[in-house]
């Protein structure tokens, strides 16, 4: 958490001495004081600030990756097959070990992407209920919220 504070600090500091201090300034001064910091990132190993913020970066952009592929499958789907083609189902998806925080962002981020939603926390918080509109093969369907949401949830909250 100090490592937020030197990186406020490193962009306040740039936008003071900008010729111009605007909230643009004050942005480059942040990004700046970021690349700074990644620079020394090995003097500060017990400080995850570094990784942490990378790992959101990442969880955002697999996040709006997953969003338009899933928009496009199902566009494609609706449009383009029959109706006998489409195997909607309901299925489990395991959380155990992951935390409350974790859970509700996994749930949300299933239930904005199109064709799957979060139906149902099991009280002992270690199953999720999904539907999912093509479950042909839940094993890929799993394996998608596994790989493409859950490891990059993970990575930034951890």
């Amino acid at each position: 958490m100090a490592l937020l504070y030197i990186n406020l600090v490193i962009a306040f500091i740039w936008m003071a001495l900008s010729p111009d201090p605007n909230p643009k300034s004050l942005a480059i001064g942040f990004v700046a004081g970021f690349l700074i910091l990644w620079l020394f990132d090995q003097l500060y190993k017990e400080d995850t600030y570094v990784r942490r913020t990378l790992g959101f970066l990442k969880f955002v952009l697999m996040f709006l990756k997953a969003l338009v592929l899933s928009s496009i499958e199902i566009a494609r789907s609706i449009i383009l097959l029959p109706n006998n083609s489409i195997h909607p189902n309901f299925i489990t998806f395991d959380v155990t070990g992951m935390t409350k925080f974790e859970i509700i962002l996994l749930t949300h981020c299933i239930t904005l992407t199109p064709g799957t939603t979060s139906v149902l926390l099991e009280d002992d918080f270690n199953t999720l209920y999904i539907h999912a509109f093509g479950a042909d093969d839940p094993k890929a369907v799993r394996d998608s919220i596994e790989n493409d949401l859950k490891k990059y949830i993970l990575g930034f909250t951890r």
